[in-house]
């Protein structure tokens, strides 16, 4: 029998990622810290954000957003560019994203990211680009 849940209980998936990191094949929350960048907005909540974690020598940029009314101030340039300093900081030599997004991805690109995957037509008609830059 096998058990089916959606959505997740805690618990469990809690239980089975401890199961894979006992057997060395995920990592503890300790091996893998998350980070978290906000750019207050005026009302005390955020206008932007980027969220993150390490593994090993590597940072991966799991969230990214910017709030509507300030995009095309570089909000989105500068968080990333934050984030790589603070996994340089770290020792990382990599960043990693992906994203679905086409302009997205040509922002990325245009700031050093480089394309290393890509799942064709992951949401309609877009891709999927897994997306590096190696830190110097």
């Amino acid at each position: 029998m096998i058990d089916t849940h959606m959505p997740p209980p805690a618990d469990l998936v809690e239980e089975l990622h401890a199961h894979l990191a006992r057997a060395g094949q995920a990592l503890t929350a300790d091996q893998m810290p998350e980070f978290l960048l906000t750019v207050p907005g005026p009302d005390g909540t955020i206008d932007g954000g980027c969220k993150g974690e390490i593994a090993f020598e590597t940072g991966h940029i799991s969230e990214l957003w910017v709030s509507a009314d300030r995009r095309g101030e570089g909000l989105g340039r500068r968080l990333l560019e934050a984030a790589e300093d603070l996994v340089r900081q770290k020792g990382c030599r990599r960043l990693h994203l992906e994203t679905r997004n086409p302009s997205a991805e040509a922002i990325y690109a245009r700031l050093g990211y480089t394309v290393f995957g890509r799942l064709s037509n992951y949401d309609g008609d877009n891709d999927f680009v897994y997306m590096v830059k190696e830190l110097t």
